[in-house]
C-alpha cells in the first residue's frame, strides 16, 4: 500500500456523505481497492473512541433493543382486548383508537414542522420516551381498577409522547452517527427487530392466557402475593420505553441554535397548511387525498376491533385467546416486512394502475373472511393477505403522487395531507364506532368490506382513468 494513501485518505474522509463516494474517488486516481479499503480501515478504527460514535452506537443498539421489546409486550392488538375486558364498548374503543391516530397524525404534522424553524433538545426526546413509558404504567392501573376513563386518558398520553419520541429518532441517527460507523446490527435492525418483536410478543401473550385477568397467587417463602399477566407484560413494555428515553440523555448530541417561539410558531403553521393545501384544488390529487382518507379509516376501525373479535371468537381453541391473535398478527408482521420487496416485483410485472386495484381487493380480505369462512387458518391466511394488500395500496399511491404532481406539489401535499385529513376523519371514525356498537362486528365487517370493494375501489378506477385520459 502507497504510504501517503492512509494520509490521503483521512484528509478527504470528512468531505464525503459515505465511504463508498471516497473509494470511487481513490479508484478513478488509479489506487488498488484492497489498499483503499485498508487504508479505511485503519483510519476508522484509529477514530474509534475519539469522536464519540462507538459510545452513540452503543446507545442507539440499546435503545432499539428496548423499543423492540416495549412494542412486543404490549401490542396495540392487546391494548384493545383489555380495553374490551375491563368494560369499554364497542364505540368507545372505536373513538378513543380515533383520537389517538387524530392526535398523533397532528402532533406529527406539528412537531416536524416546528423541527424545521427550532431545534428540540435530546432532553425532550428522552422525556417523551419516558413519558411514553409511564403511559402504560396509568393504563395497568387502569386495568386492574377498572376505571375505563384513566385507561382512555393514558392512551392519549401515549400518543403524545410516542410522537414527540419516535419523530426524531431518525433525525438524531442521520446528525450524531456517520453511516460507515453503524454496526451490523444497527444497520440490520430491521431484521433483528422483527424477531425481537416476536419473541416478547409470544411471551406476552402467554403471560395473559396463563394468568388470567382476575389474577393468581404464588407462595414466595410462606407469604402470597397476588400476580397478574397483563401487569408484567405492561411494566416490562414500561420499564424498556423509561430505559430506553432515559438512554438519550447519555448521546453527545448537540442541535444547531435555530430558535422560535413556539407560541409565534402556531400562526406560522396553519398560514402553511392553510397555504399548501391549495395543491388539493386540482381534481386529481382531491381524489389522492380522498381515496386516502377512506383507507385510512378502514384500516383504523378494522384494526380497532379484529384482535377483539378473534380472541372472542377463538378464546377457547386452538392456542388460547391472546395466543390466537399473536400468531395471526405475528405472521402479519413478517408479511409486512417483506412486502415492500414483493411490490416492487409487482410493480414491475403489472404497472401501478392494476397494482392499486390488486392491493385494494386484497385489504378486503380480512373483513370478508371474518363474516363468511370463521376459522383460525383461514383468519390468518387472510390478515397477512390483507397487511400485503395495504403495502401495495401504500407503495402504489406514493407511485401515483409522484405522476400526479412535481415535486414542489408533492411537498405541499405531503405536508399538508395530516392536517387536510384531519376534519373528515374526525366525523367518519365516530360513526363507524357507532355502527360497530349498535349493529355488531359481524355487520360492521361486511359494511367495511363492502365499503372497500364498493366504495374505495371505484375511486380508484375513476382516479386511475383520469389520469390515462390526461396523458393522452
Amino acid at each position: 500500500m502507497p504510504e501517503d494513501l492512509v494520509e490521503r485518505v483521512e484528509e478527504e474522509v470528512n468531505n464525503y456523505n459515505s465511504l463508498e463516494e471516497l473509494r470511487e474517488k481513490f479508484i478513478k486516481q488509479g489506487y488498488l481497492e484492497k489498499d483503499i479499503d485498508e487504508a479505511i480501515f485503519r483510519i476508522t478504527k484509529r477514530s474509534k473512541g475519539q469522536t464519540g460514535q462507538e459510545k452513540a452506537v452503543k446507545i442507539f443498539s440499546w435503545k432499539e433493543i428496548l423499543d423492540r421489546i416495549g412494542y412486543g409486550f404490549v401490542t396495540h392488538q392487546f391494548v384493545n382486548i383489555l380495553f374490551y375486558l375491563i368494560g369499554a364498548g364497542y364505540f368507545l374503543i372505536g373513538l378513543m383508537n380515533g383520537l389517538k391516530s387524530l392526535l398523533s397524525i397532528f402532533l406529527s404534522s406539528f412537531i416536524h414542522e416546528y423541527s424545521n424553524v427550532h431545534d428540540l433538545s435530546k432532553g425532550f426526546i428522552s422525556k417523551s420516551g419516558i413519558l411514553f413509558g409511564f403511559s402504560f404504567l396509568f393504563m395497568a392501573v387502569g386495568i386492574k381498577m377498572k376505571l375505563i376513563w384513566l385507561f382512555s386518558l393514558s392512551l392519549l398520553l401515549g400518543a403524545i409522547g410516542v410522537v414527540s419520541y419516535g419523530d426524531f429518532y431518525n433525525k438524531i441517527i442521520r446528525e450524531t452517527i456517520r453511516k460507515e460507523k453503524m454496526t451490523h446490527f444497527l444497520v440490520r435492525i430491521s431484521y433483528y427487530g422483527i424477531l425481537i418483536t416476536m419473541l416478547t410478543f409470544f411471551i406476552s401473550a402467554y403471560l395473559m392466557d396463563k394468568i388470567p385477568l382476575d389474577g393468581m397467587t404464588v407462595n414466595v417463602l410462606g407469604a402470597r402475593y397476588p400476580v397478574y399477566g397483563y401487569l408484567l407484560a405492561f411494566e416490562i413494555s414500561a420499564f424498556a420505553f423509561i430505559l430506553s428515553g432515559y438512554f438519550i440523555n447519555y448521546l453527545d448530541y448537540k442541535p444547531q441554535e435555530k430558535q422560535f417561539r413556539l407560541s409565534k410558531f402556531i400562526g406560522v403553521y396553519f398560514n402553511k397548511m392553510k397555504e399548501n393545501m391549495k395543491v388539493f384544488k386540482k381534481r386529481l390529487v382531491f381524489l389522492l387525498l380522498l381515496l386516502s382518507i377512506l383507507i385510512t379509516v378502514v384500516q383504523l376501525l378494522g384494526n380497532s376491533y379484529y384482535g377483539i373479535y378473534i380472541y372472542k371468537q377463538f378464546k377457547s381453541v386452538g392456542f388460547g385467546g391472546f395466543m390466537n391473535v399473536a400468531v395471526i398478527f405475528g405472521v402479519a408482521l413478517l408479511v409486512s416486512f417483506i412486502g415492500p420487496v414483493l411490490t416492487k416485483r409487482i410493480e414491475r410485472a403489472i404497472g401501478v394502475a392494476p397494482m392499486i386495484v390488486f392491493g385494494i381487493i386484497l385489504m378486503a380480505f380480512m373483513p370478508f373472511t371474518l363474516v363468511f369462512n370463521l376459522n383460525l387458518l383461514t383468519v390468518g391466511i387472510a390478515n397477512a393477505i390483507s397487511v400485503m394488500g395495504a403495502v401495495i395500496v401504500g407503495v402504489a399511491m406514493s407511485l401515483l403522487a409522484k405522476r400526479l404532481m412535481d415535486e414542489e406539489e408533492r411537498r405541499k401535499y405531503y405536508s399538508s395531507l395530516s392536517f387536510a385529513s384531519l376534519l373528515p376523519l374526525l366525523v367518519l371514525i365516530p360513526l363507524g364506532a357507532y355502527l360497530a356498537e349498535e349493529a355488531g362486528l359481524s355487520t360492521f365487517f361486511m359494511v367495511i368490506a363492502a365499503s372497500t370493494a364498493f366504495v374505495i375501489m371505484p375511486i380508484a378506477f375513476i382516479l386511475v382513468f383520469m389520469m390515462n385520459a390526461k396523458r393522452t
